[in-house]
C-alpha cells in the first residue's frame, strides 16, 4: 500500500528531477504578479499561466509511463486545492506587494477591468488544464472540490471589479468567506473602480467584531 513518504521517495527515484522542475515552474507562475495582462488594455492569458498546464500535462505523462499510474495518482493529488490556492496568493501578494521575490520584477500599481478579466482566464485556463490530467481512471481526482475550490478563486477575483462601497457590502454579508490577509490584501488592491485603502479592513474588521459582541448580548 502507497503512503505519502513512498509516494514521495518512489517519486524522487523514478523522475529525481520531477521536485526541481516543479517548483520552476510554481516560480515561474508567481511572475503573474507582475504581468502586464493585469494593467493592460486587452484580456489574455499570461505565458506563465499557460506553460504551467503545459508542464503539468508533460510531468502527468511522464510519470505515468516511467513510474506508473499509482505514483501519477498521488503525485497530482489535492492539486484541484492547491492550484486555486497558488492563484489566490498571486492577488494577495500584488495588494499586500508582500511576499514578492525580488526576481518578480515591479508589481503593476494597478489592475484593470482587462486585468480582472485575464485573472479569470488564468483560472478557467488552469481548472481546465488541471481537470485532464489530473482526472483520470484511479485518481483522487474530486470533481466537488476542483469545483468549490475554483469558484472560490473566482469570488475573490471579481470583489478587483468592485467599487469601495460595494466591496464593503459585499464582505459584510459574507464575513468569514476569506482570510483576514485575504480580505485585507483586497482592500489594499487599486482596482478599476476603486483606490486602495489598507485601513479599511482593520476598520470593518472592528465594526463586525462590535456587531457579533452586542449581537450576543441581546
Amino acid at each position: 500500500m502507497f503512503t505519502r513518504k513512498t509516494v514521495f521517495v518512489g517519486i524522487l527515484c523514478h523522475c529525481p528531477n520531477f521536485l526541481l522542475f516543479f517548483f520552476r515552474r510554481i516560480k515561474h507562475m508567481a511572475r503573474l504578479c507582475t504581468s502586464g495582462a493585469l494593467s493592460g488594455s486587452v484580456a489574455r492569458t499570461p505565458s506563465c499561466v499557460t506553460s504551467l498546464g503545459e508542464y503539468l500535462a508533460l510531468t502527468s505523462d511522464t510519470i505515468h509511463e516511467i513510474a506508473g499510474s499509482a505514483l501519477c495518482t498521488y503525485s497530482v493529488s489535492s492539486l484541484e486545492e492547491y492550484i486555486p490556492l497558488l492563484l489566490m496568493r498571486v492577488v494577495e501578494t500584488i495588494g499586500l506587494r508582500d511576499g514578492s521575490p525580488p526576481w518578480c520584477g515591479d508589481i503593476p500599481l494597478k489592475i484593470t477591468i482587462a486585468g480582472v478579466a485575464s485573472l479569470e482566464k488564468c483560472r478557467a485556463t488552469l481548472q481546465r488544464e488541471l481537470k485532464s490530467i489530473a482526472d483520470f481512471e484511479g485518481s483522487f481526482w474530486n470533481e466537488r472540490i476542483a469545483n468549490e475550490s475554483f469558484e472560490h478563486a473566482a469570488s475573490y477575483i471579481s470583489l478587483i471589479e468592485k467599487s469601495g462601497d460595494e466591496l464593503l457590502a459585499y464582505l459584510r454579508s459574507n464575513w468569514g468567506e476569506f482570510t483576514d490577509n485575504e480580505c485585507r490584501a483586497m482592500f489594499a488592491i487599486n482596482g478599476p473602480r476603486r483606490k486602495g485603502d489598507r485601513a479599511g479592513f482593520d476598520i470593518l474588521r472592528e465594526q463586525m467584531a462590535s456587531a457579533a459582541s452586542k449581537s450576543r448580548r441581546l
